[in-house]
């Protein structure tokens, strides 16, 4: 389940205020119907909006 974040971008650009952030990897559990699921998942904070978010993978196409 690395895959989400080995696409991700080491900077993604805050969607409040456009500044670059660093991004890291976030692993959560996730249950499904076949159990539950690991997954990494890239997150990004803007000091500056002192916000967290979600950058798309870096292939992600608009």
């Amino acid at each position: 389940m690395g895959r989400v974040v080995a696409a991700a971008a080491a900077v993604a650009t805050c969607p409040e205020c456009g500044v670059g952030c660093e991004t890291f990897a976030k692993r959560r559990r996730i249950a499904s119907i076949d159990g539950p699921v690991d997954v990494e998942e890239s997150v990004a904070h803007c000091p500056g909006c002192r916000r967290d978010f979600f950058p798309p993978p870096a292939d992600a196409r608009p």
